[in-house]
């Protein structure tokens, strides 16, 4: 999702909401059979020329909502993937066409992946008409939102910039100890030495 999001200019945050929505936290037939984890289908307008991510497809029976909220069933096809990464990677390029091009400007001006969520669902993304607020839903519950802006799995972290030092800890043995009135004078080994003074309670602070 994260490399999704860098190279297509997507949020991860709404990529993964919409992983596990779409695909049942992976357990859907359509992911088990299809590698496809965001349902995109197969038609005469997608894949495109040259989509080096789509495989194949598979046909399979989806429920459609109506505007106002009527369900409906549907044999449909959709795109088959040799691996889930090729399916993420194919819903970030089928989210590049002209009409998410709104929401895609939106998002790369406000960095709001909330309003993303809906504009992609008023660009037609899904019928579910209470699919913005279903991604948001899992957006806030797992946080989400701390996939934004992260790096690409298994690329090089920048390196840290080195800080001063920390200076040698002095050794703690001690050599002997003195008395100086009610207060003990600890020597130690490094010829430094440590004050002892009694406090209430039989304790004794060390400075």
């Amino acid at each position: 999702a994260v490399e999704s999001g860098i190279k297509y200019g997507v949020p991860p945050t709404v990529v993964i909401a919409q992983a596990i929505l779409e695909s049942a936290w992976g357990g859907s037939t359509l992911t088990r059979d299809a590698n496809a984890l965001y349902g995109v289908k197969h038609s005469t307008n997608w894949p495109k020329s040259g989509n080096p991510y789509v495989s194949g497809y598979v046909v399979k029976r989806t429920a459609e909502q109506t505007p106002t909220g009527g369900v409906y069933y549907i044999d449909a096809r959709f795109c088959s993937y040799k691996s889930q990464k090729d399916s993420t990677m194919d819903h970030g390029l089928f989210l590049n066409q002209s009409r998410y091009l709104t929401a895609k400007n939106n998002y790369g001006r406000t960095k709001d992946a909330k309003q993303y969520a809906r504009d992609i669902k008023t660009a037609g993304y899904a019928t579910d008409v209470k699919y913005p607020e279903k991604l948001i839903s899992l957006m806030d519950k797992y946080n989400l939102y701390r996939f934004d802006g992260a790096s690409v799995p298994g690329s090089e972290p920048p390196k840290p910039v080195p800080g001063p030092k920390p200076e040698p800890e002095k050794s703690f043995q001690p050599n002997y100890v003195s008395r100086v009135g009610s207060m003990l004078v600890i020597h130690l080994e490094d010829g430094s030495r440590l004050q002892a003074l009694p406090v209430p309670g039989g304790r004794w602070v060390v400075r």
